[in-house]
């Protein structure tokens, strides 16, 4: 007897010194590494019905980048598992030879690892491309995780999202006499949750005073820093006539707008012939930042309204032309602070005194069909950029890069320094298939 209870006493305190603990809840059983729970071929499906949201590291022990972060992974995942609502974070070993995890290793490309995939409610959701630090992977699972549609109860609550949302929002002030939007609106909030899109949802409209010329309309608020010259912060549906399709295609419409801002979640919402990456840092820590972003995207916007053949459109309402080849002028009085009034005074309409854009544009162009442009944290896509062709000494300046995908997984760098009249030629040149993958 005595010699069995020294035995567990051993092994009590080997677990402890290793890190490792094994956890029995009602549940199956749960084996962590500081933190970070350890799965294998055998409890696999088990452990993902446990919990909405769900990241997986697959990794191999002898690899330098792992060794990297796996602190920052130890870190996320502490505060994650204990705070509301929890979210695990696990990881599964792939070094060669280790046969416990022999069948889920087996489906993954052993060149790639380390890679992060992200699961909701035992769906595989995508890859997680972004910085691997403790409060990057905490502020990304709270985007994630929670209901698809959040419910709006107070105008305060109203407020908030409409004045410091730092991602295109969505919100329902339908209801009522509108409830078909409004059922509409949530059942795509179900479906589209999942590319990390922010869904609410006014519970009694008609009670925000402050909002109630919106009554019965689906909003986007869209917040400066992801704004060009040519958009509005809000952007407004109405849905007389329309149907649940509609309200979708207006959402992914609106949501890109003509610039993106491309997330490891949202990237399949871009899927045109080709997509035209711009990578930058996006970081919103200051002003001077928030200010070469829209710079940035205001110059992508308007080479493409250049490129549109000198699309031009009349505002039949207030019988406003507007000459889209002329934006480079728009552009310069961007940088004098101009051209937010220039911009309002040519193409927005008046919506019960709400000056919002109108939205007439002709839709389908060779251009836009073939195309979509976005703008990404550069830190996030490191290894893209490699895959694209950039030198890590590039991947690591504070050089703006810009590389194409297509649909076929082909990439096509554009060489040389971004500005303007390179960016125009390379999308010509991509256009008219003289870039090389």
């Amino acid at each position: 007897m005595a010699a069995m209870k020294t035995i567990c006493l051993l092994i009590v305190l080997i677990n402890t010194i290793s890190g490792t603990t094994m956890q029995k809840d009602s549940g199956p059983r749960i084996i962590e590494e500081n933190e970070v729970q350890i799965l294998t071929d055998e409890d696999w499906d088990e452990h993902l019905l446990n919990y909405e949201v769900y990241l997986v590291l697959f990794y191999k022990k002898e690899c330098s980048e792992y060794k990297q972060f796996i602190g920052e992974y130890e870190k996320a995942a502490d505060f994650l598992i204990s705070t509301y609502p929890y979210t695990p974070l696990a990881k599964v070993d792939c070094t060669p030879g280790t046969k416990s995890t022999k069948s889920l290793c087996k489906k993954r490309n052993q060149d790639k690892l380390p890679i992060i995939r992200i699961y909701r409610e035992e769906t595989y959701l995508s890859d997680y491309t972004g910085r691997i630090e403790n409060k990057t992977l905490i502020n990304f699972v709270n985007l994630i995780r929670g209901p698809s549609v959040q419910n709006i109860e107070s105008e305060a609550e109203l407020d908030e999202v409409f004045n410091n949302s730092t991602n295109n929002v969505f919100i329902s002030l339908a209801g009522g006499k509108y409830k078909y939007l409004q059922s509409s609106f949530m059942k795509i909030g179900d479906k589209m949750h999942k590319y990390g899109i922010k869904f609410f949802n006014a519970v009694d409209p008609k009670n925000h005073k402050e909002y109630i010329q919106y009554y019965g309309r689906i909003l986007m608020v869209k917040p400066n820093h992801l704004r060009t010259h040519l958009e509005n912060k809000i952007q407004v549906f109405c849905g007389k006539g329309k149907t649940e399709k509609d309200l979708e295609i207006w959402i992914k419409k609106t949501y890109k707008g003509y610039v993106g801002e491309r997330t490891s979640l949202n990237k399949r919402l871009f899927d045109k012939n080709y997509t035209v990456v711009i990578y930058s840092s996006l970081g919103l820590d200051s002003r001077s930042q928030i200010k070469n972003i829209q710079y940035i995207m205001n110059r992508a916007v308007s080479l493409v309204m250049e490129l549109e053949n000198n699309i031009t459109e009349k505002s039949e309402e207030n019988g406003i032309h507007i000459d889209f080849g002329k934006m480079e002028s728009l552009e310069s009085n961007t940088k004098n602070g101009k051209s937010d009034d220039v911009m309002e005074n040519l193409i927005a309409d008046k919506f019960d005194g709400i000056t919002i854009l109108a939205d007439k544009r002709d839709k389908a162009t060779k251009l836009t069909d073939q195309l979509d442009l976005a703008i990404c944290e550069k830190e996030d896509y490191s290894r893209e950029l490699k895959l694209c062709g950039y030198r890590a000494n590039e991947v690591s300046s504070n050089a703006i890069l810009v590389c194409a995908l297509d649909l076929e997984g082909n990439y096509f760098p554009l060489r040389g320094t971004f500005s303007r009249l390179s960016l125009q030629n390379f999308i010509g040149d991509l256009l008219s298939s003289q870039v090389l993958p």
